[in-house]
């Protein structure tokens, strides 16, 4: 079973846009990519100056991550790497918001970190342009048989149950049959759940794994005020509750 929790209304609504848009929108050129890029900033300049005054702007949020979304989809078409659009998107941040680094988008170097926002809307992309495999015999008939087909929210991966024998109950200490590495990292003690920083986590990140959404950030911050110093720079070794 995968540990990452239920998506937030918000990520779910953004989730449902996205798929829809995805699947009736053309191939996207060039010039189009780079008007979607100017889209994605001022976006993101909205959320920065809601986050700023201590609100939350759900709208720009949403308005955000579909563009990024259908950004990073017209540029993944176009065969650019993820690491090509962050560079992208790093250099538009820079010139939009200079030297003063919104505490958003601060990487655990203490410099503009959009690595977590592009990371998300790629896995938005790949949720919403999933096509289901092609008809297996095999598979029919475990189907027809009763079998399920299980999913694994928190890797885009999709593994067909056995037919026979059943599955003996886990035990304690042992591996899981469906390895999540960030999963193998959350701690369970007293019915809490507890996640220990490593190098390179951000409060976005941590948000992006657990809630599926980089902007439950403030989840997190709140719930480990006493544990955090400074929530643009998280020390590793930090233990955070997972509220």
């Amino acid at each position: 079973m995968s540990t990452r929790m239920q998506r937030t209304p918000m990520a779910r609504l953004a989730a449902g846009l996205l798929a829809a848009m995805l699947a009736a929108a053309p191939a996207a050129k060039a010039q189009d990519l780079a008007a979607l890029e100017s889209a994605v900033v001022e976006r993101l300049t909205e959320v920065v100056a809601a986050e700023a005054a201590g609100e939350t702007d759900t709208e720009a949020q949403v308005a955000l991550m579909a563009r990024l979304t259908e950004l990073v989809a017209g540029w993944q078409a176009a065969g650019k790497s993820l690491r090509s659009v962050e560079r992208r998107l790093e250099y538009r941040a820079v010139k939009a918001f200079g030297r003063d680094v919104p505490a958003l988008l601060t990487g655990p170097d203490g410099r503009l970190d959009v690595a977590a926002l592009v990371e998300q809307a790629a896995s938005a992309v790949g949720r919403a342009t999933r096509k289901p495999a092609r008809a297996d015999p095999y598979l029919s008939a475990i189907a027809a048989e009763g079998q399920s087909t299980t999913v694994a929210t928190a890797r885009i991966e999709v593994a067909s149950a056995p037919a026979t024998p059943e599955p003996e109950p886990a035990v304690a200490g042992e591996a899981s049959a469906e390895p999540d590495a960030f999963g193998e990292r959350i701690e369970v003690e007293g019915g809490a759940r507890y996640v220990t920083v490593v190098p390179g986590d951000t409060l976005g990140r941590l948000a992006a794994e657990i809630y599926g959404d980089f902007f439950e950030y403030r989840q997190i911050y709140v719930a480990n005020r006493d544990r955090i110093s400074n929530p643009n720079l998280l020390a590793p070794g930090t233990r955070l509750r997972i509220p």
